[in-house]
């Protein structure tokens, strides 16, 4: 799994030069790092995967990962791989159109998806997390948090809401 930042940087979000928590900083890096993939729909490295789909003719193809990086192949149930140039990828809704009409049936998409680099926002969002995951263990030094500053996840835990505000330009409205 691909951190959304290092350790150092992560220590250095937190203003912290020792070693003696680097264990528990890895935990909640990782946390915030899976957090950080399931709010921008995606892996934070580019990865391939397999899926299959269920088309109804004209519809589109709305792959589970993003962004979409390159299509390897689209496949028919029971039949042969379907040409390139009968469908293109649209990155702005990260869904995959076909030119022309298909025959209603199940198809195999493979795919790769992810980031080619973290970009600045997003690296910032997952630290933000971790600080708030290693604050609400350790203490947060008398501020407190204010319930309407988190925003609750299906993944267990709240996270701040300067984190979702700095993922908004990744997400597509009416998906994420």
């Amino acid at each position: 799994m691909t951190l959304v930042a290092t350790l150092a940087e992560f220590k250095t979000h937190l203003n912290r030069g020792d070693v003696t928590d680097d264990t528990e900083l890895t935990f909640f890096l990782t946390a915030a790092s899976l957090w950080t993939e399931y709010a921008i729909g995606g892996p934070l490295s580019v990865a391939s995967f397999t899926e299959i789909h269920w088309v109804d003719g004209y519809c589109d193809i709305v792959p589970r990962k993003r962004p979409i990086s390159a299509i390897t192949s689209i496949t028919p149930d029971q039949g042969t791989v379907i040409s390139s140039s009968a469908y293109f990828a649209d990155a702005g809704t990260q869904s995959i159109h076909f030119r022309y009409s298909v025959s209603p049936n199940w198809y195999t998409l493979v795919y790769t998806a992810g980031l080619a680099s973290i970009p600045e926002r997003v690296k910032l969002a997952g630290l933000e997390v971790g600080r708030h995951l290693w604050e609400i263990q350790n203490g947060s030094a008398g501020r407190g948090f204010r319930s309407d500053d988190l925003v609750p996840t299906p993944m267990g835990f709240a996270v701040p809401r300067r984190a979702m505000e700095l993922l908004a330009p990744d997400l597509i409205p009416g998906v994420a």
